[in-house]
């Protein structure tokens, strides 16, 4: 929803026909697994690598695991090879959608394209070595068997580039903000939120995201919050998304001293999650200064300036840049909880900052649209088409 959707959405509206075939979280509980919605036809034809359901998320133990990729894997080329498409664009390199992509050229000399948005071998969980060690082949492997890459930020365009790739084969495309899901929020269910949380009286942090360690440490932000409320006790946390780590960072809030200030949501609807920067005094992105951060550039920081809501995060990768200057959010030291919370303090005890905060992001915003970044797509795919593929 936050970039392949909007962007194949805008791509559509430029008159093109558009498909995306994916894999689904919870594919046996599917009501409807093709379908189309604003023009793009949806179809899901197989198991993720995980299973969520609700706020949980599974991993299949290896022989499951296998069984799931093998099955997919062959469900994503039969898409491939059967969709009458000029161009695919793989989105990740993982290793079901790359064999996908590339088998639907070996046979029918399809355009391959590779989106690479974050760097999975950096910031995803792994059971073992070996699953590791795949996703790393096909992170260094895909990028150099396909016609053309594009990617959101500096960090993973040099990835990219120190693999030997020519820099005229690299478009950056950003995250860019989308307001027609943002704006769907609803005033009174918003209050409604508030109501039942028992937070109408409260300055009110959030987080937003998945609840995994490696991408998002959300450790950092609970210590973040332990000062913020030390400060400021009309204060509470949400964190609102699921994940592996879901239910190990509820025992670990239990544990201190702020579990009172600190509520889990759980994994929101993607239709309903405006509601929840709505009710949001400050968005929180919490990072180390590693690669998994370095190589993402959060959504929530875009959302966070089309609700209208300060944002917090870490000066690490391209934050700082898409930021801007002066920032439209405020830069702490990345891996720092006292910087952390001085910036959430500063928000909460200065409307003056806060409202210039959210200003600014409204300006940013407008520089980071989809409809810009399709027009730009567009025209790389229309240079491919004319050349054909490396195949």
């Amino acid at each position: 929803m936050g970039r392949y959707f909007p962007l194949a959405r805008e791509v559509c509206r430029l008159g093109h026909q558009v498909s995306i075939s994916a894999l689904h979280s919870n594919y046996s509980k599917l009501e409807e697994q093709k379908f189309v919605r604003e023009g793009v036809e949806i179809n899901y034809v197989s198991q993720m690598h995980v299973l969520k359901d609700n706020s949980d998320k599974i991993y299949f133990p290896t022989h499951k695991l296998i069984s799931v990729a093998a099955k997919s894997t062959i469900a994503l080329s039969n898409s491939a090879l059967n969709i009458p498409a000029d161009i695919i664009h793989i989105g990740k390199p993982h290793p079901m959608n790359s064999i996908a992509g590339m088998v639907a050229r070996r046979i029918k000399g399809r355009v391959l394209f590779l989106d690479v948005d974050d760097h999975e071998s950096a910031s995803s969980h792994f059971s073992s070595t070996w699953q590791h060690s795949a996703l790393s082949f096909f992170e260094n492997f895909t990028p150099k068997r396909v016609d053309h890459i594009t990617t959101h930020n500096a960090y993973l365009r040099q990835l990219i580039l120190n693999l030997g790739i020519s820099p005229e084969k690299v478009t950056y495309l950003p995250t860019c903000v989308d307001p027609e899901r943002l704006s769907k929020y609803d005033i009174e269910e918003v209050q409604r939120i508030k109501s039942d949380l028992n937070i109408n009286d409260k300055k009110v942090v959030t987080f937003i995201g998945s609840l995994s360690s490696p991408s998002h440490p959300i450790d950092l932000l609970i210590q973040a919050f332990e000062i913020v409320n030390n400060n400021y006790p009309e204060s509470t946390l949400l964190i609102v998304g699921g994940g592996e780590d879901y239910y190990p960072l509820m025992e670990k809030v239990i544990q201190t001293s702020i579990s009172k200030h600190v509520q889990f949501c759980g994994k929101i609807a993607p239709s309903k999650i405006a509601n929840y920067y709505k009710l949001s005094d400050v968005i929180v992105d919490p990072v180390y200064n590693d690669a998994a951060a370095k190589g993402r550039l959060p959504l929530k920081l875009f959302e966070s300036w089309i609700t209208g809501v300060p944002f917090v995060t870490g000066d690490v990768g391209d934050r700082a840049r898409v930021l801007g200057t002066p920032p439209a959010g405020f830069l702490a030291a990345a891996g720092d909880a006292e910087s952390l919370a001085h910036g959430i303090l500063e928000i909460f005890l200065d409307e003056e900052t806060a409202h210039r905060l959210i200003n600014r992001g409204y300006e940013r915003a407008k520089r980071y649209t989809w409809d810009h970044q399709a027009a730009k797509l567009e025209s790389v795919y229309y240079q491919y088409l004319e050349k054909g593929s490396i195949n």
